[in-house]
C-alpha cells in the first residue's frame, strides 16, 4: 500500500510540473545556477584542462559555450589557450560551434523559454521598444550595428537577434549570420590577447 500511494505522489508531482508554465524558464535558471556553483571547483578546472588539450574539438566546444552570457566567459579563456592553433582556422571551428550554440539557443530558448517569459516581456514594452528602434530609419543603422556587435562579442546572442531583427530570416541565413559575426568576433579577441 505504501509503495503505490508513493507512485501516485510521484504522478502527482509530475503533472504539477507539466501544468507549471515556466517550467523550461526554471529548468535554464537551475542549470545556470549550477553551473556557476560549479565554476571554481576542481571539476571545472580539470574539464577546462582536458578541452585544452582536444585541439580543434575543444575549439569547437568552446565556440558553443561562446554565445551564452554564463559560459563566454570562461569560453574565451578557453579560446585564448590555444596559442599554439592558427588563430584563422581556429575562429573558423570556434564559429561553426558558437552557430550551433545559436541554434540550441533558437531552438530551445525562443520556441520554448522565450515563449514563457513573452507575457513579462510585454509587460515591461521590451518588443515594442525594440520594434519603435527597427521602424525608425533614423536608428535603424545603429541598432542592427549594436546587434551584430553583441552577436559577434561574448554578450547573450538573444539580445543581438533582437535587434538585428533577424527573427524574419529564414533559419539557414540566420545561422549564417550568426557563423559570420560569432567567427569574426572570436578572431579579433584571438588576436588581441596575443598582441597583448
Amino acid at each position: 500500500m505504501e509503495k503505490y500511494k508513493r507512485k501516485i505522489k510521484g504522478y502527482l508531482y509530475l503533472d504539477a510540473w507539466q501544468r507549471w508554465e515556466y517550467k523550461h524558464t526554471t529548468f535554464v535558471i537551475v542549470s545556470l545556477i549550477l553551473f556557476i556553483l560549479l565554476l571554481d571547483t576542481s571539476f571545472m578546472v580539470t574539464a577546462f584542462d582536458t578541452l585544452s588539450k582536444l585541439g580543434y574539438a575543444g575549439v569547437f566546444i568552446g565556440g558553443v559555450l561562446f554565445v551564452s552570457v554564463f559560459t563566454a566567459v570562461p569560453a574565451v579563456v578557453l579560446l585564448i589557450s590555444f596559442t599554439d592553433l592558427n588563430p584563422v582556422l581556429l575562429s573558423m571551428v570556434a564559429g561553426l560551434g558558437a552557430m550551433v550554440g545559436d541554434f540550441i539557443i533558437l531552438q530551445f530558448v525562443e520556441d520554448k523559454v522565450a515563449y514563457e517569459l513573452k507575457p513579462i516581456a510585454y509587460k515591461f514594452k521590451i518588443p515594442q521598444a525594440i520594434s519603435y528602434l527597427q521602424g525608425r530609419k533614423s536608428t535603424l543603422g545603429l541598432v542592427r550595428l549594436i546587434g551584430a556587435f553583441i552577436i559577434a562579442s561574448p554578450l547573450p546572442d538573444e539580445i543581438g537577434i533582437g535587434l538585428l531583427g533577424m527573427g524574419k530570416l529564414n533559419k539557414i541565413s540566420f545561422l549564417l549570420t550568426c557563423y559570420l559575426l560569432n567567427t569574426v568576433g572570436i578572431l579579433l579577441i584571438v588576436l588581441t590577447a596575443r598582441a597583448l
